[in-house]
Formats: structure tokens, sequence, C-alpha cells
């Protein structure tokens, strides 16, 4: 498989399909890049309103208040993560595309 940091060199070597190609996967790696960063600053999120949630009494509204937050936090990385991998998915069919 093509590595992304050599798509510079692939497009000196073609033609012009190829670099609608290369700019397809520059956009495409470019989304999966910033996906992947805010997936992780969720999971950040909510390992940090998990451990909030185990130092507080189980029948407090401030527990509730936060098990819905992390139910909302948990909910969002699961789309995000199904995002994700639509767009590696994405990538290695373009990848696969370029001579």
């Amino acid at each position: 498989m093509l590595d992304v940091a050599r798509l510079d060199e692939v497009l000196r070597r073609g033609g012009g399909e190829v670099a609608a190609l290369v700019e397809r996967m520059r956009e495409v790696d470019q989304r999966r890049r910033t996906l992947q960063q805010s997936l992780d600053q969720l999971r950040a999120e909510r390992n940090a309103a998990n451990q909030r949630m185990a130092a507080l009494d189980k029948k407090s509204p401030e527990f509730a208040a936060a098990r819905d937050t992390l139910r909302d936090l948990s909910q969002r990385i699961k789309a995000g993560e199904s995002e994700l991998g639509d767009l590696e998915a994405e990538a290695e069919r373009v990848l696969m595309l370029i001579p």
C-alpha cells in the first residue's frame, strides 16, 4: 500500500487522473486526521467524566447528570468511530486506485 507521505512522488510520476486521485486522498486523509484528534479529545473527556462519576454518590442528582453526560459522550464517540471507519475505507479505496 502507498504511504500518504509519498504522494508528492507519485504525483510527479503520474498524469492528470493521478493528480485528481492524489488530491482526493489528501482530502480524505485530512478529514480522517481531524476526526481522529476529535475522537481522542472526546475519549479523554469521557475518561475524566467517568472518574468524576466514580467519586459521586450513586443516588445524587450530580451522579445522574454525570451519567447523562457520559452517555452523550459515548454516543458521540461511537458515531465518530463509525465515520472514522468509513473514512479509512475510503482512503484505502483511493489508495488502491493510485498507480
